[in-house]
């Protein structure tokens, strides 16, 4: 209890010693002199913290809910309660159910929720494929974000120069095309593991947002749009956003039927041998380097699918879709649900995604702290760094892939 105790007081120190520049100091300029002198600003510090009120007080309640479990372990009985539900979720016959109560919702959601709807259902999608590649074949990809914006580019062009492009037309060959991309990086990877093939991945990413944001193909900085013959054609008697809604819902779906039925196929368990020890999964007659290609390009034919849902929702794409922040996210959301774990990722995609816009959209929160929201990434990061100490193997991961983490650190 001493020895974290004295690491948190250390932690603490080291960090007010590294921010106290920042936060407490400024430059003033005398301009009879000529000058720059730096004086301290207590007010800006003041401000800095009186802004995190909300997170602080956040904080103090997970704390006191963690200590008081502790030592009157009262989560045991709630536990003991929600246990037997847990074999439901193994049963075939909930999935098709909540299709219908997902898809039912595009009747009575309004404008703002579908939009949420929408874009949470995108990123479930990207959750998904990326943890093919991390989560069950254990290849740390950094780029992923590429492969999304390789999809919507990919739209965006070919409906340049096929008028009236349809979607449903389109979707195979944006799979197809998005996988054989996948394919060729994953080639010159095959021999390179952990932070050697994250850096490959992520070269691979900058040089592709650098190359679109180049190119007068590519309408450079400003991006390309869809045209009006291309956009989603409304379902008679429902809203254009309401249809798309509904044709990204049954993309999720159709995803995750397929994504769950390669993981308990052969392919799956290959996979996951691999990951759990490449040498003893070849000597055992797998074959690493075809597992290896054939996640890399499901995985990336998923992203690049995802990548033409997103542009027709919004109708025009920018190289900002393939910024390392876009795949830093993708990947947070697969570590916080839980690495291999279906759908833990998916819980992860709804958290990052939907606590950032409700602590943006609140207006309780914005009465206690206005400027909160300017401080999201901070939170962000401090939670990320919470969860690989409190629970590293993700909120719905599993504790086989605990042991494992504690047996390699």
């Amino acid at each position: 209890m001493f020895t974290r105790l004295r690491n948190y007081i250390l932690g603490f120190l080291g960090l007010a010693f590294i921010t106290f520049p920042f936060l407490w100091l400024s430059l003033k300029y005398n301009y009879a002199t000529g000058n720059v002198a730096t004086v301290l600003n207590w007010a800006h510090g003041v401000k800095f913290f009186s802004n995190l009120t909300v997170a602080f007080a956040i904080v103090a309640i997970l704390m006191a809910l963690h200590y008081s479990n502790k030592k009157w372990n009262w989560s045991h009985p709630i536990l003991l309660t929600l246990r037997p539900l847990a074999p439901l979720v193994e049963q075939p016959w909930w999935t098709p159910f909540l299709m219908v109560v997902v898809l039912s919702a595009a009747f009575y959601l309004d404008h703002k929720s579908l939009g949420l709807g929408c874009m949470l259902g995108i990123y479930m999608i990207l959750a998904l494929g990326l943890n093919i590649t991390i989560g069950f074949t254990g290849l740390l990809v950094l780029g992923y974000a590429a492969f999304y914006a390789f999809g919507a580019y990919l739209f965006a062009l070919a409906q340049q120069y096929i008028p009236g492009l349809q979607w449903w037309v389109a979707f195979p060959f944006i799979f197809v095309l998005g996988s054989a991309l996948g394919w060729v990086i994953g080639l010159p990877c095959l021999r390179l593991r952990g932070d050697y093939l994250a850096i490959v991945t992520l070269g691979f990413a900058e040089s592709f947002k650098e190359l679109i944001g180049n190119l007068n193909l590519t309408g450079s900085d400003i991006g390309l749009s869809l045209s009006a013959r291309s956009m989603v054609k409304a379902i008679p008697g429902l809203t254009v956003l309401q249809t798309t809604y509904i044709i990204v819902t049954v993309f999720l779906f159709v995803i995750l039927f397929a994504i769950r039925r390669l993981y308990l196929s052969p392919i799956g368990r290959a996979w996951v041998a691999i990951r759990e020890d490449e040498v003893a999964a070849n000597s055992m007659g797998i074959d690493v380097v075809r597992m290896k290609l054939l996640a890399f390009a499901i995985s990336a034919g998923i992203g690049a699918v995802a990548g033409m849902l997103f542009i027709l929702y919004s109708s025009y794409i920018n190289p900002a879709t393939a910024a390392f922040e876009q795949s830093v996210i993708i990947l947070a959301m697969v570590v916080l649900g839980g690495l291999g774990s279906i759908y833990g990722v998916m819980l992860g995609a709804a958290l990052l995604y939907l606590i950032p816009e409700f602590l943006r959209d609140s207006q309780l929160i914005q009465d206690f702290s206005p400027n909160f929201s300017d401080y999201r990434l901070l939170i962000f990061g401090a939670i990320m760094v919470a969860m690989m100490l409190l629970r590293p193997q993700g909120l719905l991961g599993s504790h086989r892939h605990k042991h494992e983490i504690k047996r390699d650190t």
